[in-house]
């Protein structure tokens, strides 16, 4: 086994720091990519004030459905599909999303709830419950 002069091991350290910060930034960048895109307040403004992201579902990519709470990568697609399909009238309220698996009434209604951080629209105004 060689040894290591002194140069050497503060060479080795240096090293060793410069790829710990390195990692801590890589670290800090998957975290803000994470969080991006979630509601926050505008600037100034108290954390728990998040202002309302407004989401289309008749023309959302499947990167902004996730953005749903309780829509997840399956889901956002499975909307996508049922837009895409040629035999309906594709989505005119949220009930029309029942016909997906995996969203049932319970979720619908949750959709619907006042509470959630996401404003839910169709062709650009607010989603109906049931078509009048």
């Amino acid at each position: 086994m060689l040894r290591m002069t002194r140069r050497e091991k503060r060479a080795r350290r240096a090293l060793d720091a410069g790829l710990l910060a390195a990692l801590a930034i890589v670290l800090a960048l998957l975290l803000m990519a994470r969080c991006h895109g979630r509601p926050r307040g505008p600037p100034g403004a108290p954390d728990g004030l998040a202002r309302r992201y407004s989401v289309d579902l008749a023309t959302a990519p499947a990167w902004e459905l996730e953005l749903v709470p309780g829509i997840g990568r399956a889901r956002a697609h499975a909307i996508l599909s049922l837009r895409e399909r040629d035999d309906g009238p594709g989505l005119r309220t949220l009930d029309d999303l029942t016909v997906i698996r995996g969203i049932g009434s319970a979720l619908v209604r949750r959709l619907r709830s006042p509470g959630l951080p996401v404003r839910l629209l169709l062709h650009g105004r607010p989603a109906p419950s049931v078509v009048h």
